[in-house]
């Protein structure tokens, strides 16, 4: 009995003593957790709303202003620091009161959002009894805004109705001068339109020499977009607050 007793208890030392020979296991490091990044690649996005506001944008005009807030929303939950601006156009004739209406690039603090809903609240469809509308001066003035070189520029072109002919040119010069603000690394430019095109109806109904307008219309903004590295994007009453996403959110521009 005296021996297996003093068996067990060599067991029970020879035991102990392996398991102290066995390493204790080094604790692992806990990784911080990686910081907070901006779901764009730059700090910063510049935006324009270059808008006609002649009498056929009624429910374009309407539309924004409706959206507008949720909008700067959006965008402000993408981009850390949002500026926003508008050009609102018509036309030279007599009807029209304005060629071009300017609410410059403002930070988009409270204070910011209530003025530029305030300037869009007080647009208002107007003018513009012949076609060809001064979308080439809105255009330009929209190039001459102070944009901020390590931000995102965005123009987005909101119209139904083409330039002159002998002002096209001009009108694509101003593309290109916006394309050509100065930007630092990553900083993008980008044109886009967003078109409301007339219904199959209603170019049935419609005079030859009103069809051919708005193929022109179309043709021209499709030039625009193309031109300013952008999109052509066909206005849906009641879905702004989408068509002005897809219009500044290209893919490979901003960061998930």
């Amino acid at each position: 009995a005296e021996g297996e007793k003093a068996q067990a208890e060599a067991a029970r030392l020879a035991a102990l003593a392996r398991a102290a020979d066995i390493p204790k296991p080094t604790p692992v490091p806990v990784p911080a957790p990686p910081p907070k990044q901006s779901r764009i690649p730059i700090t910063d996005l510049d935006l324009v709303f270059v808008i006609d506001t002649t009498r056929s944008m009624a429910k374009p005009i309407a539309d924004l202003r409706e959206d507008l807030k949720s909008i700067v929303r959006v965008l402000s939950d993408l981009a850390p620091s949002l500026r926003a601006g508008v050009v609102a156009y018509r036309d030279r004739d007599r009807g029209s009161g304005y060629q071009t209406l300017v609410f410059p690039p403002t930070d988009m603090t409270p204070a910011g959002l209530d003025a530029i809903q305030a300037f869009v609240d007080g647009l208002r469809a107007k003018g513009g009894d012949d076609w060809p509308e001064m979308v080439e001066v809105a255009l330009a003035e929209a190039a001459a805004f102070r944009w901020r070189s390590d931000a995102h520029l965005r123009v987005v072109l909101i119209g139904d109705a083409h330039p002159r002919r002998l002002q096209w040119d001009a009108a694509f010069a101003a593309i290109q001068s916006l394309l050509a603000a100065p930007g630092a690394p990553g900083a993008t430019r980008r044109v886009s339109v967003i078109y409301p095109p007339q219904s199959e109806q209603g170019l049935r109904s419609a005079s030859p020499a009103k069809r051919r307008d708005h193929e022109i219309s179309a043709q021209f903004m499709a030039l625009a977009a193309d031109r300013g590295r952008g999109r052509l994007v066909e206005f849906a009453p009641g879905r702004m607050l989408e068509q002005v996403l897809l219009s500044v959110v290209e893919q490979g521009d901003f960061a998930r």
